[in-house]
């Protein structure tokens, strides 16, 4: 065998140029970073760099009331609101209503333009692919919720319970591995003899599957119930997890993990959860650091997140906010502070501060990290 020979590689990529059209071989520099969506939360950007990308499946699972659903509305809104020369008028959305949950009226209060949303009823796995197959060059961002409530056309006719997993399984691999050859995932710059032949084009398709939570009984370990397939052809993972159940001790008071030593709730004389803490954890990504993690607060009462506790956070670990002790100080406002409560208050009333977040944060997933 002779030895490798580097210089080979122009004549060949020329030549598969010829053979099989313009976007077949580049360079590794040739291909751009894919274009980033933001949630609606500065933790959660941070911990993804950015957001979710375009031309890409992501996968959220999670237990349940943990935000997976609310995560993946807030980048359908950001989609909706995206404006660039490509998207001149924003991107379209489809939501497959696997479980039959889709609510207009809870949908529009999250921001999302539910006029431009097309819901899609179909339970089978097999026609969630036949589906995609049409939508996805007419639509941008699927959203498939869940996957776990999907199940095989195979089982579906069967009913055999010992059969579902290998069922479930062969259909979601059979789905995604032609999704993936349908989606679009844009196009690179092409320079010829020092002219651009082709500009850059973003990708236009996006796949949100989400999928609901198990615990294994032998191990305890917390896992997705979903195919592996699923992981495998998502770029990223997020996992979402309660980690507080929050309470009121009287209406429109502050949120405490400390449970009220009265009962809460008049109607039912009891303990009524009025909101959780939320953990999410970046457990898999092929286009960022791994491993980010954000907490969130989710008020059930009025079906927000807690966003200056996330600006309060995000602050902190950006070095705009310094503690020591229970004081704080904050870069653009003399003095310390003291109190986690009396820090966030600052920020709501100093658009300024906010904003200078904002732009550390910007700085920081643009850079990868901290420079």
């Amino acid at each position: 065998m002779s030895p490798v020979d580097p210089s080979q590689l122009d004549a060949i990529r020329e030549a598969a140029t010829k053979r099989f059209g313009e976007q077949t071989m580049f360079h590794g520099n040739e291909i751009p970073a894919a274009l980033a969506l933001p949630f609606d939360s500065i933790e959660l950007n941070l911990a993804t760099f950015g957001g979710a990308r375009m031309g890409r499946m992501m996968h959220l699972w999670g237990g349940p009331s943990s935000g997976k659903t609310m995560a993946a509305w807030s980048i359908a809104r950001a989609a909706q609101n995206h404006r660039s020369e490509q998207f001149p008028d924003g991107m379209t959305v489809c939501y497959y209503n696997v479980e039959g949950t889709y609510d207009a009226d809870f949908t529009a209060e999250l921001g999302v333009d539910v006029d431009n949303v097309e819901v899609v009823n179909c339970g089978i796995i097999e026609d969630i692919g036949r589906h995609l197959d049409v939508l996805l060059p007419a639509a941008h961002i699927h959203i498939i919720d869940s996957t776990s409530f999907a199940e095989a056309a195979l089982y579906a006719k069967a009913k055999k319970d010992d059969s579902r997993p290998g069922a479930d399984a062969r259909a979601w691999q059979m789905v995604l591995k032609e999704a993936e050859q349908v989606m679009d995932k844009g196009e690179p710059e092409v320079v010829k003899k020092g002219k651009v032949v082709t500009p850059r084009r973003e990708a236009e398709n996006m796949i949100i599957l989400i999928s609901h939570e198990t615990i294994d009984f032998n191990s305890g370990a917390r896992k997705p119930v979903a195919s592996k397939t699923i992981g495998h052809a998502s770029a990223m993972t997020l996992r979402f997890a309660q980690a507080k159940k929050l309470y009121r001790t009287t209406p429109g008071g502050p949120l405490s993990d400390t449970r009220p030593q009265k009962p809460n709730d008049e109607l039912s004389g009891g303990h009524r959860v009025n909101g959780v803490e939320v953990e999410i954890e970046v457990v898999k990504s092929k286009v960022c650091k791994p491993f980010g993690k954000a907490r969130r607060i989710l008020d059930y009462d009025t079906i927000t997140f807690d966003s200056m506790f996330e600006m309060f956070k995000a602050g902190l670990f950006l070095g705009v906010i310094n503690k020591s002790g229970s004081f704080y100080t904050v870069d653009g406002i003399e003095g310390s502070i003291q109190g986690q409560e009396k820090v966030k208050e600052a920020l709501a009333a100093d658009q300024s501060i906010q904003m200078k977040i904002y732009a550390a944060a910007d700085a920081y997933c643009r850079n990868g990290g901290f420079v």
